[in-house]
């Protein structure tokens, strides 16, 4: 029994240089969307796996966002209605965040990207600032 997690909690895997989401269902597992690649095409797909067998270091996800969330037993229902479902994993708008978002709150979010562009905006900017012009 895991008392780390109550059911219904969202579950971040710190890895280096991402965060991986997950759903923590009871009994030491989660359900999560995770990218698979079949011959050379990223897929993903949403499954159940022991909470212990995700890499990366576990810390609790639910004060992340500022929203209300859905009731637990309408986000069980509508994550365990995906199990299975297979798709095309897109950073952008198919990721582990956004499934995770999408049955807590009604809507798909994926905080990391958002930071991710912001900064590349933020570089981007400051690199033009800095370019010399031609004399």
């Amino acid at each position: 029994m895991n008392e780390k997690y109550l059911i219904g909690d969202i579950v971040i895997f710190q890895r280096t240089f991402y965060k991986h989401y997950g759903l923590y269902i009871g009994e030491n597992k989660i359900i999560h969307r995770d990218n698979i690649n079949l011959m050379n095409k990223f897929k993903s797909k949403v499954k159940i796996n022991n909470i212990d067998d995700i890499p990366g270091k576990q810390k609790n996800g639910n004060y992340i966002y500022d929203r209300e969330r859905l009731p637990i037993d309408k986000t069980l229902k509508m994550a365990y209605s995906h199990l299975n479902e297979t798709g095309k994993y897109d950073i952008f708008t198919n990721n582990c965040e956004h499934f995770v978002t999408m049955v807590c709150y009604g809507k798909k979010e994926s905080k990391q990207i958002k930071n991710l562009i912001n900064i590349i905006q933020f570089t981007t900017i400051l690199g033009l600032l800095f370019i010399k012009k031609p004399l």
